[in-house]
């Protein structure tokens, strides 16, 4: 007896490559996230929603040939705009539990990097990379800080700590003063990812262990391979994948001493 099952032929289908909302008007296009999304801001930092027809053009002449931005993520190089606009509307924008937010840094002055304010309620400030939630779940009031990717002139700088803070007030603040009221927020890092790992426990994450074999990778990738042959037989393809370390902070830490620590950093100067 077969059972009906349309979920198998939808995982196995190929997306169709094409740039996906290249030209629609940011009042039109549709985050399509479980929360309200709004934008956040420190003295030096704004994050805005990621949207196509404004940041998609800055954003892949920022990575290209620039691989090694990818190396410990899941996902890309992206060779061309179209799979980059691909993977943004498989991956986020199709996904209620994900938001993509552009990073823009108000300190620089790169004007080839600027981004303009649609509204015009910001002056113009410097792409830095991007930054998101996923994973996140309104049940459970949890999410995942993720696709964190900074361009290599804004590494090493305040921009990660300050877009990382600013979601960390936005997710664990009470709903009373527009947080999101969650419980607990992931940070996961590829087990190689050192400089990932630090960032996380300077902004209050802790280690929580390690999750083995969390994700399958293609062979371009730096990760695990399969040197039992038996194993590797039964997963022609897939032999390749890695280890991810766990971290998390929750509300209880926030209260404890979370809140304080990361308004600490976000108060430092530039």
């Amino acid at each position: 007896m077969a059972y009906l099952n349309n979920g198998l032929s939808d995982s196995q289908a190929a997306p169709v490559v094409f740039e996906y909302h290249r030209e629609t008007p940011f009042e039109q296009y549709d985050l399509n996230f479980v929360f309200t999304v709004k934008e956040h801001e420190s003295e030096s930092v704004r994050l805005v929603p990621f949207i196509p027809s404004i940041h998609a053009n800055i954003y892949f002449r920022s990575i290209s040939a620039q691989d090694q931005l990818f190396r410990y993520l899941p996902y890309g190089p992206f060779h061309d705009l179209a799979s980059f606009l691909t993977w943004l509307e498989i991956r986020i924008r199709s996904d209620k539990a994900s938001v993509l937010y552009a990073v823009v840094d108000k300190t620089c002055r790169e004007q080839r990097l600027f981004v303009e304010d649609p509204r015009g309620a910001h002056p113009p400030g410097a792409l830095a990379g991007v930054i998101g939630l996923i994973d996140t779940d309104a049940t459970n009031l949890s999410s995942e800080v993720g696709h964190i990717c900074m361009f290599p002139a804004f590494q090493r700088t305040h921009v990660t700590t300050q877009a990382a803070g600013l979601l960390l007030q936005w997710a664990l603040e009470s709903p009373r003063v527009g947080g999101l009221g969650l419980r607990r927020v992931a940070w996961k890092a590829h087990l190689s990812n050192s400089a990932s790992v630090r960032a996380a426990t300077r902004l209050g994450f802790k280690m929580e262990g390690t999750v083995r074999w969390q994700r399958v990778l293609s062979e371009t990738k730096d990760g695990l391979v399969v040197d039992n042959a038996k194993l590797a037989a039964l997963l022609p393809g897939k032999g390749r994948g890695r280890h991810t370390y766990l971290l998390g902070i929750c509300w209880d830490d926030w209260e404890d001493a979370g809140r304080t620590l990361v308004n600490k950093l976000m108060a430092r100067k530039v």
